[in-house]
């Protein structure tokens, strides 16, 4: 470049600038106040849209410009998602932890004690039935039996062939192509934890450019709202991601509404037709907590009972068999503390997530209240007409959705004049490009892309971006995520 600064300094140039200006800044505004060249500075301001949370807007005289958060928190880095992450990670690790000490525990102690007890009772029965060899002998494979049974039913690992029957015991009877869809450990594991979400890291960047596509390349952040349930400002947010991941650009109406435009998008090898996919307004999708373990009830109650099971033992040991036989510390400790704290943290980890799930319920009913608050705010801009909000939510969706109170209709009644004048541009936009043929173009130079978006910092803006687009993606792949509500 001309002024020979590295692009570190160039940064922080800039960073200082929007710093002083509280976040919001035209390119002029910021080379003006730094001296460096105006197409640099074009240049570096879209490439910290990429990593802090941003957004374009208008000014009064109709410029565009560019707001950062005044705090530039980078994109998906709130406090409380920093919080989260901690969280997570401190949860996830103890996980892995405890799922360890599943296998330890609640197998192999299982098996420990079951094989302890058949083996007792195998050594009375052969004392009182010595005579009769055959009889010892098949009393003698018995705990070896039941310990493959055990086995086979956690792992699908079969110690025996069951091929030559098939009337006998449920175990014998199943077949390999009856293989459950997940083994039972993994039941276990969600008995516990809770069913881990299905997750595809590029769902919602795909669900957001087939939408872009499906809508002639031209939204507003009124249209993207109605699809996540974000706020204006959030949807805004989303929609500059969006023109640096797929090469958008930004229109200015004559009434200082912005419409992004995404025509690179648009091209495709179809000559006919329309392309992408369209996502279901949020209002018809309904907010339900994470279920408790996605377990049958049957399944369920085999682990409790393997579970309640080693309880038992362990009382046993440290009451029962403490009481008339002098075992030695390591016994006591091994066989009796160790699998009672296991078996009191086995219950009471799915127990707390059950008095959260209470409360995530909640939060769900008050999600749904919210999306059916958008709805009628949706209806209302598009017939240009004020509509009764639930009092509950009111406050909530009328900062979300720009809203202001309807002072001849009573204190309920609101109008949203941006959503509806979002939503006009929109429509008008896309009505423009309903018949209109588009070739590939280049929207930025290679040289600008390249210093916009550097190909180190793309996989890290995927994530943060999917952070950004909200949550449509995350349902259309079955992603369970907790209920939001803005207030």
């Amino acid at each position: 470049m001309a002024t020979q600064l590295h692009n570190i300094e160039i940064e922080e140039r800039i960073i200082a600038v929007l710093k002083q200006r509280k976040g919001a800044a035209t390119a002029a505004d910021v080379a003006a106040d730094t001296g460096l060249p105006l197409d640099d500075v074009e240049i570096e301001l879209k490439r910290l849209m990429t990593l802090y949370k941003s957004h374009l807007d208008v000014d009064d005289d109709g410029n565009l410009r560019y707001r950062f958060d005044p705090s530039l928190v980078r994109r998906g880095e709130a406090v409380e998602r920093a919080l989260y992450k901690v969280q997570k990670a401190v949860w996830a690790g103890f996980k892995w932890f405890f799922k360890a000490w599943i296998m330890l525990m609640l197998v192999g102690y299982t098996i420990t004690f079951i094989v302890l007890l058949i083996a007792l009772a195998v050594a009375g029965l052969a004392a009182s039935s010595r005579s009769d060899s055959d009889s010892s002998d098949g009393l003698v494979r018995l705990p070896l039996y039941v310990l493959g049974r055990f086995l086979e039913y956690m792992f699908w690992f079969s110690l025996f062939d069951d091929s030559r029957s098939s009337s006998r015991s449920y175990g014998r009877a199943r077949k390999k192509a009856e293989k459950p869809e997940k083994p039972f450990y993994q039941k276990v594991f969600d008995f516990v934890f809770g069913p881990d979400a299905v997750t595809d890291p590029l769902a919602a960047q795909q669900a957001f450019a087939s939408f872009v596509r499906f809508n002639k390349g031209r939204l507003t952040p009124a249209d993207w709202a109605s699809r996540t349930g974000q706020s204006l400002e959030e949807a805004e947010n989303a929609l500059t991601a969006g023109i640096m991941r797929f090469g958008g650009e930004v229109d200015v109406t004559p009434d200082g509404n912005l419409v992004y435009r995404f025509d690179q998008l648009r091209v495709s090898a179809k000559t006919s037709g329309d392309y992408g996919r369209n996502i279901e307004p949020i209002w018809n999708k309904r907010a339900v907590p994470k279920p408790l373990t996605g377990n049958p009830g049957g399944t369920n109650g085999w682990i409790i009972a393997f579970n309640t099971f080693n309880l038992v033992m362990s009382l046993f040991v440290l009451g029962g068999v403490g009481a008339q036989v002098a075992l030695p510390i390591g016994a006591i400790i091994g066989l009796g503390w160790v699998p009672l704290v296991f078996s009191v943290m086995f219950f009471a980890i799915p127990l707390l997530r059950w008095i959260t799930n209470a409360s995530a319920a909640k939060q769900a009913e008050q999600q749904n209240l919210r999306r059916q608050a958008y709805q009628a705010a949706y209806t209302a801009a598009l017939e240009k007409r004020g509509t009764f909000i639930d009092p509950k939510v009111a406050k909530s969706v009328a900062l979300a959705l720009d809203g202001e109170p309807d002072l001849e209709g009573g204190g309920d009644v609101w109008v949203f004049e941006t959503l509806a004048g979002q939503l006009e541009v929109g429509q008008a936009a896309r009505a423009v490009e309903a018949d209109r043929v588009v070739f590939g173009q280049t929207v930025f130079s290679s040289d600008e892309a390249e210093k916009s978006l550097e190909e180190s910092e793309l996989e890290e803006f995927d994530r943060r971006f999917a952070f950004e687009l909200g949550t449509p993606a995350a349902e259309k792949v079955g992603a369970a995520q907790p209920a939001r509500v803005l207030n």
